[in-house]
């Protein structure tokens, strides 16, 4: 059984350009979803006709329910809800490829449609043994410990550096090119859909040709945090592995980037928590 992992994101998905799309209870959230959900459709069965019997799909934006599960094909499992292990990967285990879609660029990109890295809302800065990290980069690193190669990446244009950086052998289609932060261009469902089988096709031929690599951190591994307020960096130096290193900024080691994972996880959460109780 070959089985394949995409992880889906909204904010480097095309026309998506404004709040109300991305969350729940705004009117144009429906609007987000059907954008999610048409793509989500395309990749999986652009997937399936590569030759993977299995694609798990991860949901992986905000509250994480976003795509509608009525129209996906019996071949495909969707992850759905949050919080939850290593958030925007689980479900990975076992699968031969990873393929991610609606990506975006990391926090403090300029041209990059709702940039940021995890959350927009607590963290200003994310860094793992020294080097910043995007969503695209950290997911992948926590997959290749796993043994699972990233060999597609869909997103916004500006994250096309950071992919052609770090993981130049996947293949990279664009679905917006941004002009700040609040505004895009993007081709037609149709084109894209085009350009999401064509990509997938060639992502495949190079992991079948062995062109595809993995790469590894040191361990252990250090990872850096800066918080937008210092409410948040308070709370995260609660636990006894966090060191403080500013007003705003806290570090900590673990003995894997997954054990990384769930521990940012948990800091997000409970920043999270801690808006909504005192900064109602």
């Amino acid at each position: 059984m070959k089985k394949a992992f995409l992880s889906v994101d909204l904010e480097g998905l095309p026309f998506i350009v404004n709040r109300g799309q991305l969350s729940t209870g705004n009117p144009l959230w429906e609007e987000g979803r059907r954008i999610a959900s048409e793509l989500t459709y395309a990749a999986v069965k652009a997937i399936h006709d590569e030759g993977f019997d299995e694609v798990i799909v991860a949901d992986s934006h905000a509250d994480m329910i976003n795509i509608y599960y009525e129209r996906l094909p019996k071949y495909a499992y969707l992850v759905r809800g949050y919080p939850r292990p290593r958030s925007m990967i689980t479900g990975a285990e076992g699968c031969s490829a990873a393929f991610f879609l609606g990506y975006h660029a990391g926090v403090g990109t300029k041209d990059a449609t709702y940039d940021h890295s995890f959350s927009g809302s607590a963290i200003r800065g994310l860094e793992v043994n020294g080097v910043k990290m995007s969503e695209f980069l950290f997911n992948m690193i926590a997959l290749n410990e796993m043994k699972i190669p990233v060999i597609f990446v869909a997103g916004d244009e500006a994250l096309r550096e950071d992919v052609e950086k770090f993981a130049p052998w996947a293949v990279f289609v664009p679905l917006k090119k941004s002009y700040g932060r609040y505004s895009s261009i993007s081709p037609s469902i149709e084109k894209l859909n085009e350009d999401l089988a064509q990509g997938v096709k060639e992502a495949v031929r190079r992991m079948n040709a062995n062109e595809v690599r993995m790469i590894a951190v040191d361990k252990p591994v250090k990872v850096k945090i800066d918080f937008l307020n210092t409410g948040y960096a308070d709370l995260a130096e609660y636990l006894p592995i966090v060191k403080r290193i500013s007003g705003t900024a806290i570090e900590y080691s673990a003995e894997s980037i997954n054990d990384a994972y769930k521990i940012l996880e948990l800091l997000v959460f409970a920043s999270y928590g801690l808006r909504s109780i005192i900064e109602k």
